[in-house]
């Protein structure tokens, strides 16, 4: 008799153990078709944007941008440079 009970109760278990699978697969598929969405969402935005959803080609065109931006910062940076010389020049005949 206590064979059987112990045998219900692990059956019990076990499907309360089943029901909570159930529940994380369909909980899991519902994430994973929410990301592949996602994943075709931003594919389609850098088609649009930049022209590819290939990742090596996106990795190259960052680094080609964050080079030229780089340049252009650097150049700022000269200007600045150079505005400030003039306008020390400009103080000190002025103040001659």
């Amino acid at each position: 008799m206590s064979d059987t009970k112990n045998a219900i109760a692990m059956l019990k278990e076990q499907k309360e153990r089943l029901d909570r699978l159930r529940d994380r697969r369909t909980r899991v598929a519902g994430e994973l078709g929410a990301k592949r969405q996602q994943l075709a969402d931003a594919c389609a935005e850098a088609v649009r944007e930049f022209g590819t959803d290939n990742l090596e080609e996106l990795r190259k065109l960052y680094a080609s941008r964050e080079t030229a931006n780089d340049e252009v910062v650097m150049d700022f940076v000269l200007v600045l440079d150079d505005a400030e010389a003039k306008l020390a020049d400009i103080e000190r005949q002025v103040n001659v």
